[in-house]
């Protein structure tokens, strides 16, 4: 936040820093509440394996609590969708890195857009979208040079 702050000087013309520097403040405060508050995943965990249950539990419904900001339906969700234990999920889903993540959702079977949708509402809060995905592409396209984020989230599907 603090380089943010400083770029936010630097460009913002003098009479409006102060009201810049009062609004960045707010929205730390805010980030900081809401990556330390209570998170209830009895109750997650509960409606998300009643789904599955039901035969309602798939990537489109991972894609809506990923866009609907449903942080533990999310984590839940993406813990069983991949087979993952949920012990696993979470403290990927609070880490600063992205990476981590990206295998429970390669073994959910997740396309690029419920991926990019999961790390968008983890904590605590993700870097810059744009930053990330130029990341995480620079870092398929060394691994993978004839691929792009989205042939490696979905491929192999053709062969199911």
């Amino acid at each position: 936040m603090a380089w943010l702050r400083a770029l936010a000087s630097f460009r913002t013309p003098p009479e409006f820093q102060q009201e810049m520097r009062r609004a960045l403040s707010a929205a730390a405060e805010a980030v900081d509440q809401e990556s330390s508050k209570p998170r209830d995943f009895q109750a997650a965990k509960a409606f998300v394996e009643l789904l599955r249950e039901k035969g309602e539990l798939d990537e489109s419904t991972l894609f809506e609590f990923a866009r609907g900001r449903k942080y533990e339906e999310t984590a839940v969700a993406l813990s069983l969708l991949s087979s993952a234990s949920l012990d696993i999920v979470k403290p990927l889903m609070k880490s600063p890195r992205d990476d981590g993540l990206l295998i429970p959702c390669k073994a959910a079977d997740c396309k690029w857009e419920t991926v990019s949708a999961i790390l968008a509402i983890k904590l605590p809060p993700p870097e810059l979208p744009r930053r990330r995905d130029t990341r995480i592409s620079r870092l398929i396209s060394r691994n993978y040079p004839n691929r792009t984020p989205s042939d490696c989230f979905d491929f192999g599907r053709s062969a199911r």
